[in-house]
């Protein structure tokens, strides 16, 4: 164990030379169901009451200072998310893991330099929408207070916190088949971008991708989602086209690291974005929206301001005189730690134009959800009107949810 703390390379220790994975059997105390695995097996419910299977092996050790190191770990989910229409899905997730020997307050340390986390997830709700989603994400720690707070650096009293100081957003590739034939190939849809990436498409067709990123707050050494931005890209059966802008902004605890609140508007630095295409593609929507959007959304020297989400589409096989522009305002409510909507403005307005003359049709529609103390779902309320040559027409329609495994 040459530089792995033995003072006398030629002394003969009894150490930990290997580490070997043995099957494990367990038994799911909600379904009954007994399971065998070469690793680690757990089976949970979530707080919606999803329940969840996850299988993880650690394919290499790493040994050091006879002590055993994890240096790649895959594991495999899945579930039903219940929070929201329900949804079927499978998540893989890969962790690699990275080493080295580091000073800290004066002594040598074999520490975690960074780890990265590549997932993968498919999944399909309720009314058969399917999608896949995939991220590729590395934490990098190190003893720097530039994310420390005052108050953290003045408890530390001079002493190095080995520490979470950065999260990058790696490259990452997607793929999906939208009609799920193996035999067709020209509708398999694949694209490579940094940050998380889904494609997904619905029971008629209708398909999209989208490109989220996110910008991180550090609280006591821990890396948590400051805000996202998400851009979409959609294409409907009927050659209609659409692309939207939406954010997020959560605020925190600073003692306790729980989430607080979630709001639809944002105010951030587009340069602290990873991917170079969702930055074209803020802009882009941006000028496609026009006068329609610019008092939801602004860029003004990288200066990305939001209160709202933002779609511009062309219906009608994407012909220019049949345009619409959506914006969304979203309340949110926290329960169990996660932000949800709770109530959900959109104002649409579909401009109809000849070439010389247009003319304005603007609805308007809020969706009330109704949620269980739980936070599962049980209904929404949604409220509609419509401006028609002068005059509101309103309609409201309330939806029951009752869902059952079958």
């Amino acid at each position: 164990m040459p530089g792995q703390g033995i003072d006398d390379p030629g002394r003969i220790v009894w150490g930990l030379k290997a580490v070997n994975n043995l099957d494990v059997t367990l038994t799911n105390p909600w379904t009954g169901e007994t399971l065998t695995f070469n690793g680690t097996i757990t089976f949970g419910m979530d707080l919606f009451g999803g329940l969840y299977t996850t299988t993880s092996v650690t394919y290499w050790w790493k040994t050091w200072g006879n002590r055993a190191f994890a240096d790649h770990t895959v594991a495999v989910t899945t579930g039903w998310d219940n929070s929201g229409l329900g949804s079927d899905y499978t998540t893989t997730t890969t962790t690699s893991y990275e080493y080295g020997t580091e000073t800290i307050n004066g002594h040598s340390a074999y520490v975690m330099t960074a780890y990265t986390i590549e997932s993968l997830t498919t999944g399909k709700d309720t009314f058969d929408n399917e999608y896949v989603t995939a991220s590729k994400t590395r934490y990098v720690f190190d003893k720097s207070q530039d994310n420390l707070s005052r108050g953290e650096i003045t408890r530390a009293n001079g002493r190095e916190i080995w520490h979470i100081v950065d999260v990058q957003e790696l490259e990452v590739t997607v793929t999906m088949d939208l009609d799920g034939d193996p035999s067709t190939t020209d509708d398999i849809v694949t694209f490579t971008d940094t940050g998380t990436l889904t494609i997904g498409v619905d029971m008629f067709g209708n398909s999209y991708t989208s490109i989220t990123n996110n910008i991180y707050t550090f609280i006591k050494g821990k890396a948590f989602t400051s805000d996202s931005v998400t851009a979409t890209t959609g294409t409907g059966i009927d050659g209609s086209t659409y692309n939207s802008l939406s954010g997020i902004h959560y605020d925190y605890n600073r003692n306790t690291g729980q989430l607080r609140s979630a709001t639809s508007e944002i105010n951030i630095d587009i340069a602290k974005l990873s991917s170079a295409t969702l930055k074209q593609e803020i802009s882009q929507i941006i000028t496609d929206g026009g006068n329609d959007v610019s008092q939801y959304v602004q860029l003004q020297n990288n200066q990305l301001t939001m209160s709202g989400s933002i779609t511009v589409g062309y219906e009608f096989g994407g012909i220019g005189n049949f345009k619409y522009v959506t914006v969304t305002t979203t309340v949110y409510e926290i329960i169990h730690g996660r932000a949800l909507a709770k109530e959900t403005t959109s104002i649409n307005t579909l401009i109809v134009s000849d070439g010389t003359q247009e003319r304005r049709f603007v609805t308007t529609t809020i969706t009330e959800t109704l949620r269980n103390v739980d936070g599962t779902l049980y209904g929404q309320v949604t409220t509609t009107i419509e401006v028609i040559g002068g005059q509101e027409f309103k309609s409201k329609i309330g939806r029951a949810s009752c869902r059952e495994r079958v």
